[in-house]
């Protein structure tokens, strides 16, 4: 989840899911010539994923060159690629306080005391991020970020304001108005958060996730038919998707009882797809079963 420099914009940055690992071999900023040879091998090294090695060829740098903004930042990135994350906050730190008008170590700063549930210091460094970004796309994307640290702290206010933000700046996308429709789903404001999934739709057609909450919403109002509609787009976007397979399981048995070849069809599909997710296991037990009866209730009315 951490970057490094040269990815081609922090927007760019995002939708690569911030990957560790894509890295340079030389720097623009190396001012010594055995900082830069040192900091060269470090890159070899972190590229094999030796990282013991990277560390030392990285701390040589830096000794060689005490500005060595890169050197900084990629032992930052060693750091938090073996789970040192306070010394990849360090390392971070520096970077920023090296080329403060520069974005890639704010961000990498934010990611990680994010992980480390520092949500303040995040935010912190993601306005860092903000105020460094070159375009609107990439501060807009910044403040998406900021939102969700929000949403991990719980303050669903703050995510409210700062999406209706980005949104103020015609900066929308299918990504704020879905994460303005979460914050607002927890705030149990069902209306707006309705709204927010649609508008998500409306930008982007084919959006699991956005299917899938609206169709949660219309489960919790007992609105099984418009619900499965939902959970059925959803699995046309994403056909792996087995939390919607097994809602839409629900909703359909749940609206009509008697249609017990397509309960079947619709429960052993569920099973097919979460039969190896950890976290379905109970899940997938309790709809083995329920096939099970199902096939039982099959066999009885045909005996009949």
């Amino acid at each position: 989840m951490v970057t490094n420099r040269h990815i081609g914009g922090i927007a760019r940055v995002l939708i690569l899911c911030l990957c560790v690992f894509a890295a340079t071999t030389t720097s623009l900023f190396a001012q010594t010539d055995a900082a830069k040879a040192a900091y060269n091998e470090g890159q070899t090294a972190k590229q094999a994923k030796n990282y013991d090695a990277a560390v030392a060829a990285y701390k040589k740098a830096i000794e060689a060159d005490a500005s060595y903004y890169d050197a900084y930042l990629n032992l930052g990135v060693v750091y938090f690629a073996t789970e040192k994350y306070d010394d990849a906050v360090q390392n971070f730190k520096l970077a920023t306080e090296k080329k403060p008008d520069n974005t890639e170590a704010f961000v990498n700063l934010a990611k990680v005391q994010s992980v480390l549930k520092r949500y303040p210091e995040s935010i912190q460094a993601f306005e860092g991020a903000v105020k460094n970004s070159a375009t609107l796309a990439d501060s807009a994307a910044m403040m998406l970020e900021i939102a969700k640290v929000q949403g991990k702290a719980g303050d669903q206010p703050a995510v409210i304001a700062t999406i209706e933000k980005i949104h103020t700046w015609n900066a929308a996308t299918d990504e704020t108005w879905y994460a303005l429709g979460k914050a607002y789903e927890r705030e149990k404001n069902t209306k707006s958060a309705m709204n927010a999934y649609e508008q998500s739709l409306a930008l982007k057609a084919d959006n699991a996730q956005a299917h899938f909450a609206i169709g949660n919403l219309h489960l919790q109002a007992e609105k099984y038919a418009l619900a499965a509609e939902q959970f059925k787009s959803a699995l046309q976007d994403d056909p792996k998707n087995y939390k919607a397979a097994y809602n839409y399981a629900f909703a359909t048995e749940t609206l009509n009882p008697d249609s017990i070849d397509v309960h079947l069809t619709n429960w052993q599909e569920y099973i097919r797809l979460a039969k190896n997710q950890p976290k379905a296991q109970d899940d997938v037990a309790i709809a083995t079963q329920h096939v099970k009866e199902l096939q039982a209730a099959k066999a009885a009315k045909a005996g009949n």
